[in-house]
């Protein structure tokens, strides 16, 4: 009888345990960690008004498994310069600090609401960001629910958003950056008087 006993409390701690551990890395179906509640996040920047040779935009897209890309634009169309495309891998620290800077954001909690137009910012950048969430049950046929933060947020909202910003940017190695504004920094030269 103890022996019975014995077992089941050690079965019963080995299944809490396992449990716990499923809870902290809920896996996908190709088996990759997941690190959230969220499956893409989609970061959008756009420089402001500028003539054609300094204007730049670029998306990073970040999927929950640690897997993402870089898409950097020069000029308003791709016609002079094809964009920049980069295939990304994230490691668990930065997965971990962009969950933190998401939670701090409100983003996933609080719908965002936008400025008036009579209080946007005239010039300067803009940037925002999509998150998307699929239903983890294949049987209901949703479409994903998709989170997306205003241009302009209000006041209340804009130092929580532009702290993830700056952490979903910091999240693309710093070697990248460096190669995107020598590029850039070429292309403005090679037309810069045109």
């Amino acid at each position: 009888m103890k022996t019975l006993l014995l077992f089941a409390i050690l079965f019963t701690i080995s299944f809490s345990c396992s449990n716990k551990k499923l809870t902290e890395s809920i896996k996908n179906d190709n088996g990759n960690r997941q690190h959230n509640d969220w499956n893409t996040i989609q970061y959008f920047y756009r420089e402001g008004s500028v003539p054609p040779p300094y204007y730049h935009e670029y998306s990073i897209v970040i999927n929950s498994d640690g897997s993402g890309n870089l898409n950097y634009q020069f000029d308003y169309s791709s016609e002079n310069q094809p964009p920049l495309q980069y295939t990304l891998t994230f490691s668990d620290e930065q997965m971990k600090n962009l969950n933190k800077a998401l939670s701090e954001s409100k983003v996933l909690e609080t719908e965002i609401k936008a400025l008036p137009d009579s209080l946007h910012p005239i010039g300067g950048h803009v940037q925002r960001i999509n998150v998307m969430i699929v239903d983890p049950n294949p049987g209901l046929d949703q479409p994903p629910r998709v989170i997306e933060t205003p241009y302009f947020p209000e006041k209340e909202f804009a130092v929580g958003l532009n702290n993830l910003y700056g952490v979903i940017n910091k999240m693309v190695p710093e070697n990248i950056w460096n190669e995107i504004s020598s590029k850039q920094t070429e292309y403005i030269q090679q037309n810069e008087n045109k």
